[in-house]
């Protein structure tokens, strides 16, 4: 993602003179700037003003964030550092007997660069990874657990991942704060072999309010992943894209057989549905599906995944939130051999049992 911060506050200078004679010239006013130093960098800083008088001179400034102070001739402007994204500017009222001056003092708001994407990905193997950064206020980097670290050297930000030997995915934040804004990533290890396959609870509610699940295991067979649930002999083949790491579930994916109490034997199919006003959206296409990414939940201390639209679902104006065991007297599902459902899970999502 890029994230770049270059609010410039580019005002005019403003000069303005007021003279008891409005005819004067500049030979007779009695206050003249000779020299100005009012444009400020985010971190602030104090920069001067000199002029020419006769007499006493007072200084009064506009905002409580700059302060003015005279000495003889000389009015000295302390800035605050800014630490917000817009520019600010104040004015600087300077006195003479009856002449005074005005000047804008300007600072700029914070600039910031730091390129990066939401989430980066990685093998079980330690990583170490530098980022340019560019900065030009008080900027801090800090990390959401103790085997990520990360630190800012000049324009490079390094993060270091230690070796993960957890057996589970991990991931943890990289935080970056400067001024008063915030910014982050996720890092994550995982190995697609090892790590995700294991024992899972495939969960969601029902018309009551309460939680059906679906205890069996993640495994593969060959190149195929399959949910496997052993209690009704039913294999759900899933797909997983190792980079993100997601499971991605097709519409009417074939499960297995279901014998029903008066001896019928049905077909069992997995759709992904809408819950929209007490029913479900149908569509019995195998171009909709549901994805569910995967990440460790600190709450449960567990790897989670949770079912939501693949993106398939856009144009049909319906939002998926439901996984239906569909049965039907054929194994492809169409309009005129479905049965019903078998079980509906609202909100479903996949859990690792330990």
């Amino acid at each position: 993602m890029n994230k770049t911060l270059y609010t410039l506050l580019l005002l005019p200078l403003l000069l303005a003179a007021c003279d008891s004679d409005d005819n004067a010239t500049s030979e007779e006013r009695q206050l003249l700037i000779v020299s100005s130093q009012v444009f400020f960098p985010s971190q602030g800083g104090t920069g001067l003003v000199e002029v020419k008088s006769q007499q006493q001179v007072t200084a009064v400034l506009s905002a409580d964030w700059c302060h003015a102070q005279v000495n003889d001739h000389t009015v000295s402007i302390a800035v605050q550092a800014n630490r917000v994204v817009e520019g600010r500017s104040a004015i600087l009222t300077i006195h003479s007997g009856t002449d005074s001056v005005q000047l804008t003092v300007q600072q700029r708001g914070i600039v910031y660069r730091f390129d990066h994407q939401d989430r980066y990905v990685f093998g079980d193997t330690a990583v170490v990874r530098d980022m340019p950064i560019t900065y030009d206020n008080e900027t801090q980097v800090t990390t959401s657990a103790d085997w990520l670290t990360a630190a800012i050297d000049g324009d490079t930000l390094r993060y270091t991942c230690a070796e993960n030997a957890s057996g589970d995915i991990r991931s943890a934040w990289v935080r970056v704060s400067t001024g008063e804004y915030a910014d982050s990533f996720k890092v994550m290890q995982y190995d697609a072999r090892t790590d995700i396959l294991g024992k899972y609870r495939l969960a969601g509610t029902v018309a009551n309010g309460s939680t059906v699940t679906f205890d069996g295991t993640l495994s593969y067979t060959g190149k195929t992943l399959y949910f496997r649930i052993p209690d009704h002999n039913w294999n759900i083949a899933m797909t997983l894209d190792e980079n993100e790491p997601t499971l991605y579930l097709k519409n009417t994916e074939y499960a297995g057989r279901y014998k029903a109490d008066d001896g019928t034997n049905y077909y069992v199919s997995l759709l992904t549905s809408a819950l929209v006003d007490g029913n479900f959206q149908l569509n019995l296409s195998g171009t909709y599906g549901m994805k569910a990414p995967l990440d460790y939940d600190a709450d449960t201390q567990t790897i989670i995944g949770r079912f939501t639209d693949d993106g398939s679902w856009s144009k049909t104006g319906y939002t998926p939130n439901a996984l239906l065991f569909w049965l039907t007297t054929a194994r492809t599902p169409n309009s005129s051999n479905g049965y019903g459902y078998l079980q509906a899970l609202v909100d479903p999502y996949l859990q690792r049992i330990k």
